[in-house]
């Protein structure tokens, strides 16, 4: 697992568009969704009118953060949140748990939802444990 020290192992599967999805196999808990390595998801360009608001954005990354760790809203307040777009094609919504020092070579615990500006899933991560 690159998100932790030591030799924890991810199962990684791959579908016909590219995508992986990393799960942890101690636990059968999905830890990352994203195209697969060497794969770059090209920038398209979404029509006018199938673009989202960035409010609409955030609350489907916050459903779907939900139905991977239920509770999260309850808990939402206590970690940092993050917000960017690449190109304003793809936005970004992320939060940190900055609640625990993180060893040296580490990132901080955090769940991240990339979303194309028409609302399709680009990209998914969680490291938060609780």
């Amino acid at each position: 697992n690159p998100y932790k020290d030591g030799d924890q192992r991810i199962e990684i599967y791959a579908d016909d568009n590219g995508l992986e999805y990393w799960v942890d196999p101690a636990d059968d808990v999905l830890v990352q969704i994203g195209p697969g390595a060497g794969l770059h998801q090209t920038t398209r360009k979404t029509r006018p009118e199938a673009r989202l608001p960035v409010a609409e954005l955030r609350t489907r990354a916050l459903a779907l953060i939900e139905t991977q760790m239920p509770g999260f809203g309850a808990r939402r307040s206590s970690y940092h949140p993050l917000e960017d777009h690449k190109d304003k094609e793809i936005y970004f919504f992320r939060w940190d748990d900055f609640s625990q020092p993180a060893k040296e070579s580490e990132m901080p615990p955090f769940v991240n939802v990339g979303l194309r500006a028409d609302g399709e899933l680009a990209s998914f991560t969680k490291t938060l444990n609780r």
